[in-house]
């Protein structure tokens, strides 16, 4: 002071103390250090003091804690010191009591931040901001505003380096956006994203505590941002551990005890903090009254449901426009718990039920019967905007209804589009088919008309008349009367096809049954008289469905006909046999012999066959006749003359097919094969091939028994077969029953026996043409003609495949 009057700078203090040898150059930088801060903090138990409190007396840099007497304090001392300021003033965003915030530009990276800085000394002050500098650190989240960066400034106040939001809080939003028409369903959204915000710092255990529109904030871009975590609990950490304290916390009502916030002035800033909280001591309270739970107002330990209240109390507010509890911090606290408030819609009738109820249920005294997480309330409000019935209130059916059209009105309206097409469609062509309908019904009634004119011309009475003796079983019905009778039966199945048809397309039509009675009566009647029983009890059968009674009477007139006619024919079975005996003519002996097999009855066929069997009275063509009748008969396990049919027809065949062919009976031997052939038994199968193949495959005999051959089931009984000609013969025999495929395999068998048997590549091509595989018959046959040039089935063979391949020419040569 001598040596300078004017006052000295702290470097030349340093500097004039060292140089005297008062202090040492460390003892110096500490000192300067400690002005620099002004503020130590213990981390052992959490104390703030000033750094001129070291009770000890020598200011080493190893000071101790003038609470806990414990030397830590020089390590955080080190770390929450911080350099020169490299930042550029821009202005003041706000001021208040506690502090005011600041915009700054960093100077390094050009951007535009916002700084706050606290700016009063109380303890509890401090430990509040250090505590949301930790916490607004330690959470990072798109809907919570981010901090830059933290420190002390060179006077030791401590600051936060934070994003700058241009704009205003929830309650500045509620305000300016309350008279717009979708204001409920954006305020929705903005609480989703505080919703998300909240969830995520849950799943971090952290609990705000201090949740209201003011504390939220929104940028002029639609950005939400949760700020204010100076209060917030990390689960896991003591009662009193973040609670600031209060200088008389029992006086809720006077408002000398509530500690003034920051309350900025109508500056554009996040940062304006509401003068209602709550902070005491003892861990007793902590909040906003009328935004804190139950739970909060009772000193209870905050939860993550008391998060669910304050957002129920913000959405409440969102929705009237006030917070759900009015009036001073003492009413509110008693009224909050007291029970929830009035209904949101009670209030205000245009609140949307389901946003009242989803309120309603955060506002529940009861922690169970609030939503039990962040998480269920947001995913309320989105089934909300989404249209969709919500958990907190129970819709009608007409609601859900409502709610459905109003998620899917698109979809509704482009399928009641497509569902009016259709029934539109549906109706032309339900309409045209009707038209349809009713033009056939008149063509079907015009048919039945016709016919069932055509048929009145010929009655069953009538044709009685006109031959009594025929319809009485005593004589052949004549040609005229069967062309009458089956004219009018034919136009009886007419009306009748036309009436059952008429009668598909419409059942209740009565002028179409009663036709269809009347001509399947006259159709039965006709059939009687015609002895076609099935078709008579077919149409009396018919009949009953619509005339029950008259159907049965019908059936038993038809019973007691066919017992009637029965015993006609065997009169008239036994006059023929009187007139037989006689010994008719060659002609009358074949017409009445063919009228007793038309009886188609086993034992009158027995009969004449047994008599015609005298070779003694009957020649060779009354010898075709019995073969023809043994045919007849139907059954090949018939005994007769105690041997077999089959057994004796085969007897009977060897017996006049020895010698040359040219020495046999051909018509007799014709018959026999077709009688045999009638038969279908497998035993006569190989017989009848051998005399087949003996006449030869260009033989008339073999054209005449080619069909009857068809109809003789294949001998499963295997021979044994050595020579190429058996494979011959077998894959004939297979072919003739159309079964190419192992016809194929053994003339296939043979070819390898002998390359050169033409009748092999023969056989093969007729197998192959029969198949129609023309290039591979036309193949074998030009084989066949290189083996044997004269060979003439061979010639005729491949003029069969030009001619189907529409080669004339060739054909004709061939």
């Amino acid at each position: 002071q001598q040596e300078s009057p004017s006052n000295p700078s702290s470097n030349q203090i340093k500097e004039f103390l060292v140089c005297q040898k008062v202090l040492s150059p460390q003892q110096a930088a500490y000192i300067q250090r400690l002005l620099e801060v002004g503020y130590l903090f213990c981390p052992s138990c959490r104390t703030l003091f000033p750094a001129g409190q070291n009770t000890g007396s020598d200011p080493l840099p190893t000071l101790c804690c003038p609470r806990c007497r414990k030397s830590e304090v020089e390590l955080h001392f080190r770390m929450a010191s911080s350099g020169p300021v490299q930042w550029e003033m821009l202005g003041v965003l706000g001021q208040g009591g506690f502090g005011k915030v600041l915009r700054v530009k960093c100077l390094q990276t050009g951007r535009t931040m916002a700084l706050k800085v606290l700016q009063r000394r109380e303890r509890y002050a401090i430990r509040r901001f250090l505590r949301e500098m930790r916490i607004s650190a330690l959470l990072e989240h798109p809907a919570i505003l981010p901090v830059y960066g933290c420190g002390y400034l060179s006077n030791g106040s401590p600051y936060l380096l934070m994003k700058e939001i241009r704009g205003g809080t929830l309650k500045d939003w509620m305000k300016a956006h309350q008279d717009e028409p979708d204001f409920y369903r954006e305020g929705v959204r903005n609480l989703i994203r505080v919703c998300e915000a909240l969830e995520y710092a849950h799943s971090q255990g952290v609990i705000h505590r201090d949740i209201k529109p003011s504390n939220i904030a929104i940028s002029d871009f639609g950005e939400v941002l949760v700020m204010d975590w100076g209060i917030a609990k990390v689960c896991g950490e003591g009662k009193g551990d973040p609670r600031p304290e209060m200088e008389n916390p029992t006086d809720l009502g006077d408002s000398n005890s509530q500690k003034e916030q920051i309350p900025l002035s109508s500056v554009d800033t996040p940062f304006a903090e509401d003068t209602d909280r709550i902070l005491t001591q003892g861990g007793a309270m902590m909040g906003t009254p009328g935004y804190m739970s139950p739970e909060q107002a009772r000193g209870e330990e905050a939860s993550f449901q008391s998060d669910v209240y304050a957002l129920g109390a913000t959405l409440y507010e969102l929705l009237v426009g006030k917070p759900p509890f009015s009036g001073p911090p003492s009413k509110r606290l008693a009224e909050v718990l007291m029970g929830p408030p009035v209904t949101a819609q009670e209030r205000n009738p245009k609140v949307p039920s389901e946003l009242s109820a989803i309120a309603q249920k955060c506002l529940e005294p009861d922690v169970n019967k609030r939503y039990q997480s962040v998480s269920e309330l947001r995913q309320d409000l989105q089934r909300y905007l989404e249209g969709r019935s919500v958990t907190a209130k129970t819709d009608s059916l007409w609601e859900v209804l409502w709610k459905f059209y109003g998620r899917n009105s698109r979809s509704v309206w482009v399928a009641a589009c497509v569902i009016f097409l259709f029934s539109l469609l549906w109706g032309i062509f339900k309409w045209r088919d009707w038209q349809h309908r009713r033009s056939r019904l008149e063509d079907l009634w015009r048919q039945a008309q016709k016919y069932w004119q055509q048929a009145e011309e010929v009655k069953p009475k009538m044709l009685e008349e006109r031959w009594p003796e025929v319809y009485r079983g005593l004589a052949r019905e004549p040609l005229e009367a069967m062309q009458l009778r089956q004219k009018a039966m034919e136009a009886c199945l007419g009306a009748n096809k036309a009436i059952e048809e008429a009668l598909v397309l419409d059942p209740s039509s009565e002028q179409f049954r009663q036709i269809f009675v009347k001509a399947n009566r006259r159709l039965g009647r006709l059939a009687m008289l015609g002895r076609q029983w099935l078709l008579a009890k077919t149409s009396f059968r018919a009949l009953s469905k619509y005339k029950g009674v008259a159907g049965q009477k019908l059936m038993a007139e038809l019973e007691g006909y066919r017992r009637w006619y029965r015993r006609k024919k065997l009169e008239r079975f036994h006059e023929i046999w009187k007139y037989l005996e006689k010994e008719p003519r060659k002609g009358e002996l074949e017409e009445l012999a063919a009228e007793l097999m038309r009886y188609r009855s086993q034992e009158l066929v027995e009969e004449l066959l047994r008599r015609l069997s005298e070779p003694s009275r009957w020649n060779r063509w009354q010898r075709r006749l019995l073969v023809s009748g043994l045919g007849r008969l139907g059954e090949g396990k018939q005994k007769w003359k105690g041997k077999d049919v089959v057994e004796w027809l085969l007897e009977h065949l060897k017996a006049i097919t020895k010698g040359k062919p040219s020495d046999w009976d051909f018509e007799e031997v014709v018959a026999t094969i077709w009688s045999l052939g009638r038969l279908k038994d497998p035993r006569s199968e190989e017989l009848v091939f051998q005399v087949r193949w003996k006449a030869g495959q260009n033989s008339l005999l073999w054209v005449r028994t080619d069909l009857p051959y068809q109809w003789i089931p294949l001998n499963k009984q295997k021979k044994k077969i050595t020579t190429a000609e058996e494979y011959v013969k077998r894959a004939i025999q297979k072919s003739e029953k159309n079964n190419y495929k192992g016809a194929l395999e053994d003339l296939n068998q043979v070819i390898q026996i002998n390359p050169k048997s033409a009748d092999a590549y023969l056989n093969r091509g007729n197998v192959y043409l029969a198949m129609k595989q023309f290039s591979l018959a036309l193949k074998d046959f030009n084989r066949a003609i290189q083996i044997n040039p004269k060979y003439v089935n061979a010639y005729i063979g491949r003029g069969k495949v030009y001619y189907t391949m529409k080669q004339y020419i060739r054909a004709l040569e061939d």
